[in-house]
């Protein structure tokens, strides 16, 4: 016998359900025993496995589908509000960038080359403003030092005085942003 629900109510016959995740939902009266119940499953096996396939099927394809387009308008975002924020703070600090990319990164929130190209990950995209302007800043400074030098960090808070609660959210919240990409 398989895993399965019971609901008992007050109907007349048994019935046979699958749900979304592929579970099998049994209805059946409230008095009927429980071999006759087992003797009705084991009757339908082949339609339960077919229908537990199909299932299975369709929720894959969906996830897949789900993955690819959340990944693919997170991407979108990311780019016009990112490339937004890069050129803002690049021109009111005078700090000149080669290029900006958008990548799918999941260890890091940016990067910034020695050719001064600035790499930033698509999950800051659902980030609030404050922290992706942050993770901005700080990349645009590793222009002017390209370490954490105690001088990296004063140009840094000179920027965003408030940089320290910022990188403490992506620390403790920035996990969050991995979710659904």
């Amino acid at each position: 016998m398989k895993n399965y629900k019971l609901i008992r109510s007050r109907r007349k016959s048994v019935a046979l359900e699958i749900n979304k995740d592929a579970e099998l939902i049994i209805r059946a009266p409230l008095f009927t025993p429980v071999y006759i119940i087992e003797k009705f499953v084991n009757q339908k096996n082949n339609w339960i496995t077919k229908k537990q396939k199909i299932a299975t099927d369709k929720k894959y394809d969906l996830k897949k589908l789900q993955g690819s387009e959340i990944k693919k308008i997170t991407k979108q975002k990311a780019e016009n509000i990112i490339n937004k924020r890069v050129k803002y703070y690049s021109k009111l600090e005078n700090i000149k960038y080669n290029k900006i990319k958008i990548t799918n990164a999941k260890n890091r929130w940016g990067s910034c080359s020695f050719k001064n190209n600035i790499n930033l990950s698509m999950r800051l995209a659902m980030a609030p403003i404050e922290i992706i302007d942050y993770v901005v800043i700080h990349e645009l400074c590793h222009i002017k030092e390209k370490n954490h030098s105690k001088k990296f960090w004063n140009e840094v808070e000179k920027i965003m005085p408030n940089y320290k609660q910022n990188e403490k959210w992506l620390k403790t919240k920035g996990h969050l942003l991995s979710i659904f990409i």
